[in-house]
């Protein structure tokens, strides 16, 4: 007997599956008292390689319509992984259509993942699951068809912090906003010093910031605020500003808070609650990125948050996105200033063939640049 072919055809995208990725984009949404679709428009291969030294994209085609009915992203990344620079695995951008979820795809994806992952560049992978996104999670770590194992690493909240209904203050003077060229060297020491006490936190180097790199597209050495005690930069903080190639778009929200949101509307202009923008609209958001603070002084931390808040409050955005994981020094002070929060499960991936000794230890913390994911 012979098989009879499958109607999906498993490959890397090509530079003209542009459009056809977009509208899968749209398409999906994540579930939650909040929906949100997270897009990529104009581009969705400029949005996927952000963050990245190498980024590959698998899509399942059908071959009826020629439609992209699901796609998965590999990328490999320049991180601290127990102190040390090495490259890091990445994968994100799950996404499969609903008429096309009951299928073999996601094995058959994760085969062609794993045929790439022959090339021996990283032995295994890191990615993120949101909590509340139940069916991935149980499908994922189900370890059934093949699929590679997910081990649990930690929990990543990424803070909503308010950018609307506050008064301006005037800030200290020990934050300057910009870095200079003969100054950004010095900032991505500190950071890097920094990051590397942390898990997985990037490694960045100064030709990231050049303008033929994808690693920080968009952001520049203008955006990055400085903390300096004396002569010595002593913390960093970057504000993100992606709404020109990501977006997060409201699809609805649940019942119950859809009830309530005339409520939080009101109570929103005092800032008292978070800001629900209307369905079919995107949250105007900016990111806080590359946060160093010269042995891990909350002041320093304080001090740079206190600027970007009081420069940015009121000035067409929702929200300051700021992500940190569980255990991390900081996470009480964001807190009080978030009014909401996006939670993920962290989980390292890998397939049987990796070496325990290839995995990461679990003694440190855990840091993902959430602008980048």
């Amino acid at each position: 007997l012979f098989a009879m072919p499958s109607r999906y055809l498993i490959e890397s995208a090509r530079p003209d599956d542009d459009a056809a990725l977009r509208a899968l984009l749209r398409s999906a949404f994540m579930n939650g008292p909040m929906q949100l679709s997270l897009q990529r428009e104009p581009d969705f291969f400029l949005g996927a390689g952000i963050g990245n030294l190498a980024t590959t994209v698998t899509v399942a085609r059908d071959t009826l319509t020629g439609a992209v009915v699901s796609t998965a992203g590999r990328a490999i990344r320049r991180a601290f992984i127990d102190g040390c620079e090495r490259p890091l695995g990445y994968l994100s951008a799950l996404r499969t259509r609903d008429d096309a979820r009951k299928t073999t795809l996601l094995a058959r994806g994760y085969r062609h993942i794993r045929l790439q992952h022959a090339d021996g560049l990283v032995p295994y992978y890191v990615t993120t699951i949101l909590d509340g996104n139940e069916e991935a999670r149980r499908i994922l770590t189900s370890g059934r068809a093949g699929l590679p194992a997910y081990v649990p690493y930690g929990k990543l909240r990424t803070f909503m912090l308010p950018l609307y209904g506050l008064r301006r203050r005037a800030r200290g003077g020990g934050v300057t906003r910009g870095a200079a060229p003969d100054a950004l060297s010095g900032a991505l020491a500190c950071l890097n010093r920094y990051n590397s006490g942390l898990q997985f936190a990037p490694a960045y180097r100064l030709e990231d910031f050049g303008a033929s790199s994808p690693m920080l597209h968009g952001l520049s050495a203008g955006d990055l605020y400085l903390c300096l005690k004396g002569r010595e930069i002593a913390g960093t903080m970057a504000v993100w500003n992606q709404n020109g190639f990501k977006q997060s778009v409201v699809v609805g929200y649940s019942r119950t808070l859809a009830a309530i949101r005339p409520a939080l509307t009101l109570a929103a202009k005092f800032g008292l609650a978070p800001r629900l923008p209307r369905k079919g609209r995107s949250l105007p958001c900016l990111y806080a990125a590359l946060i160093s603070s010269r042995d891990s002084d909350a002041a320093v931390f304080q001090e740079l948050l206190d600027a970007v808040l009081t420069d940015w409050t009121n000035a067409g955005y929702v929200y300051l996105l700021l992500g940190l994981c569980d255990g991390h020094p900081f996470s009480p002070i964001v807190e009080k200033r978030s009014v909401m929060s996006i939670d993920s499960g962290i989980y390292v991936v890998y397939w049987q063939d990796c070496k325990p000794e290839c995995l990461p230890s679990t003694r440190r913390i855990p840091h993902l640049e959430v602008a980048t994911l």
